[in-house]
């Protein structure tokens, strides 16, 4: 048997097998269905290019620049329009099996509908940029020993506003949109709400360090690890809770993701939830690829990273809040 995964976690066992009955002749199918794809999209795009030829060559009577141009423009856009269609398609119904597949395997639920929540303590605590419109790409919950978590894609995006020259914001149908924040956001919650708030920031050098302290409402907390000061800069409303939460061995885990992540990671402990923000451009649940070898690394990759998130929750279920 063919293995695409070291199976070295416990929530990983039997992962290999549960992949050869139940996923990969999914992926065998979709490897064998490409050539019958592709077949099938030449043969619309012969079709749709018919009446692009009989308007060049229209064209080309009154204009021979003109009517080049329509018949090459035209192919070339036909082309493109339907291969990422059909390709999308197959791509999108392969995606929703394997998250099914896996949420079984994991007993978790997958929502592509994206799961409701209440993303304002991200906002307030800094784990996400300021934004005016907010996209849930996909969302997945579960629940592990007790403790609940949802894991959500989010795509955020900011109001680009133009000004008149009395200085008034000008919106209207041109309005652009700038994506600020494209990645994950991650919720664990706690049976007991924390006493005070813990927010752990990406290091913005000593200078960007300084200004934002300066901006936020919690005191600076000094921590004892000096290779988790040289990354994260800590604040809190309530020190001791802060440094009880922050152990040595829960503050190697995050230095770990934080390099795993390439610096895009950030946290809070607020009311009776850890959450963390991944601002790295990444769609974790997507699996887009012809090869069955490809197709097995992103199933493989989707698997660690659930992996992960179970081996942050464990560290976390060690920590209750200090009062309440």
């Amino acid at each position: 048997m063919t293995s695409i995964i070291t199976e070295d976690r416990p929530a990983l066992a039997g992962f290999n097998a549960y992949y050869q009955t139940e996923i990969a002749p999914r992926v065998n199918a979709v490897k064998n269905n490409r050539w019958r794809i592709l077949s099938s999209t030449r043969n619309r795009i012969l079709a749709a290019i018919l009446p692009i030829t009989a308007l060049g060559g229209a064209l080309y009577v009154v204009h021979p620049a003109a009517g080049v141009a329509v018949l090459i423009c035209g192919a070339i856009a036909a082309s493109m329009f339907m291969a990422r269609q059909r390709s999308a398609t197959a791509h999108d119904d392969l995606k929703e099996f394997v998250q099914e597949k896996l949420s079984a395997f994991f007993d978790l639920t997958f929502d592509r509908e994206g799961t409701y929540y209440d993303f304002v303590a991200y906002r307030h605590t800094g784990l996400v940029p300021n934004y005016d419109r907010l996209r849930v790409i996909d969302g997945l919950t579960g629940t592990r020993n007790g403790v609940h978590f949802a894991l959500h894609e989010l795509h955020l995006e900011a109001r680009k506003s133009f000004r008149n020259a009395g200085g008034f914001a000008l919106i209207d149908r041109n309005t652009q949109w700038l994506t600020v924040f494209r990645g994950t956001a991650i919720v664990i919650e706690f049976p007991k709400p924390f006493s005070g708030t813990t927010v752990v920031r990406r290091d913005k050098s000593a200078a960007g360090n300084a200004v934002e302290a300066l901006t936020l409402p919690w005191e600076r907390v000094r921590l004892e690890d000096p290779e988790f000061e040289r990354h994260f800069e800590v604040y809190g409303s309530d020190q001791i809770e802060s440094r009880y939460l922050l152990t040595p061995a829960f503050m190697e885990r995050l230095l770990a993701m934080h390099q795993n992540l390439h610096m895009s990671f950030q946290a809070a402990f607020i009311h009776n939830e850890f959450i963390c923000s991944v601002n790295d451009l990444k769609t974790r649940f997507a699996v887009r690829a012809w090869s069955a070898e490809a197709i097995e690394d992103q199933i493989a990759g989707i698997a660690r990273e659930i992996c992960f998130l179970f081996d942050m929750i464990d560290a976390l279920q060690m920590k209750q809040p200090v009062h309440g």
